[in-house]
């Protein structure tokens, strides 16, 4: 058996490298998710800044245009209080427009997330599986080629010594 000894050697490198990948697999998975988290994260502060800079401008176009209302001496009523409302409702819409957006693209970022996790825990799961699928199968290869290992028959007990003056001739 002593010639199956690089087999074995071999069979326990390539479970190791098995074992290896999947554990740098659950790391990236790991990582991969965080920066996805990170990125949700960034999204919703960036769609939440970009709402609020479109409410700024649409009241900075609102009371301009109430301004020069006001200046041509017509009065904010019918028309002209119909068009401003119009214009406030439209700019409200954009700014939750952004926000569904910001919200969208979070929700992706997020379930990206989730899906990395799971890759790196399918990958470690894998790699185990996969390590000792190895050693199970390389243990039969070697098996096959060296033969079984020898049976291992125990040193035979001594057997008490038979008393010839109880139960023989003599007794």
């Amino acid at each position: 058996m002593a010639m199956a000894a690089p087999a074995y050697l071999a069979i326990a490198m390539q479970a190791g490298s098995m074992l290896m990948q999947g554990v740098t697999g659950a790391q990236q998975g790991k990582y991969n998710a965080a920066m996805a988290e990170r990125q949700a994260d960034e999204t919703r502060a960036a769609a939440a800044v970009e709402e609020q800079r479109q409410r700024i401008r649409a009241q900075s176009v609102l009371s301009a245009q109430r301004a020069r209302i006001a200046a041509s001496g017509v009065d904010l009523e019918g028309s002209p209080l119909l068009a401003m409302e119009e214009g406030a409702a439209n700019a409200e819409f954009d700014a939750l427009a952004i926000r569904y957006s910001g919200s969208s693209q979070e929700a992706r970022l997020r379930a990206q997330a989730s899906l990395d996790r799971w890759s790196g825990q399918r990958a470690l799961i894998g790699g185990i599986l996969g390590a000792g699928a190895t050693v199970a199968g390389g243990k039969s290869s070697i098996q096959r080629l060296y033969g079984p290992p020898a049976p291992q028959t125990p040193a035979p007990s001594p057997q008490p010594k038979q008393n010839l003056w109880s139960g023989g001739a003599y007794g």
